[in-house]
């Protein structure tokens, strides 16, 4: 059930109560309908002042602009956040394992950073990408993803093959899109040749942002970027 302390305004939530097991803890009334713990929030931002646990939020600082800040670490697949991000972006300071999140520098531009490698289907950064790429150091395995070298425009680049449904990236890519150098196996997206207007491309160019298949191929991404399948 829900436990309310003081009322709450525009169809927000209020707890005065931690709650525990994936519940949201609520501190101060919140506005505008965002989530509210110990201090305000702007913009659609979630605020935690207390830590949660069992696949809870916590947060430590406010966040501005929809981003999110998490002060402690979290453990069960949770997000931990050290510093606070901004312009949407995610930053985790400590490593976090069981497919969770890790991330060692701030990140800008609503971009992903991770300083350790991860395990088990998690995401692997070692450098810092910019405009909203995905830059992953250090190979990943069991259909985690594998990125050598920084990406540009909201790109996806994978500098070593991938086994196992994982996406393989040889090349940069540019405008959006996604650049496979190497054919994967086992319903893995294979792309040969650059493609262009954010389409997907797999062996031959595609046009008017349709989707261009070589082989059938079938999802099987434990992480999925949205403009890959979406699933």
């Amino acid at each position: 059930m829900v436990k309310l302390a003081e009322p709450v305004e525009d169809g927000m939530t209020k707890l005065e109560e931690p709650v525990e097991d994936g519940m949201i803890k609520f501190e101060e009334p919140v506005e505008d309908g965002m989530i509210k713990l110990e201090e305000p929030v702007e913009d659609g931002m979630t605020k935690l002042e207390e830590p949660v646990e069992d696949g809870m939020i916590k947060f430590e600082e406010p966040v501005e602009d929809g981003m999110t800040k998490l002060e402690e670490p979290v453990e069960d697949g949770m997000i931990k956040f050290e510093e606070p991000v901004e312009d949407g972006m995610t930053k985790l300071e400590e490593p976090v394992e069981d497919g969770m999140i890790k991330f060692e520098e701030p990140v800008e531009d609503g971009m992903t950073k991770l300083e350790e490698p991860v395990e088990d289907g998690m995401i692997k950064f070692e450098e810092p990408v910019e405009d909203g790429m995905t830059k992953l150091e250090e190979p990943v395995e069991d259909g985690m993803i594998k990125f050598e070298e920084p990406v540009e425009d909201g790109m996806i680049k994978f500098e070593e093959p991938v086994e196992d449904g994982m996406i393989k990236f040889e090349e940069p890519v540019e405008d959006g899109m996604i650049k496979f150098e190497e054919p994967v196996e086992d319903g893995m997206i294979k792309f040969e040749e650059p493609v262009e207007d954010g389409m997907i491309k797999f062996e031959e160019p595609v046009e008017d942002g349709m989707i261009k298949f070589e082989e059938l191929v079938e999802c099987m991404l434990p992480v999925c970027p949205s403009f890959v399948c979406g699933h």
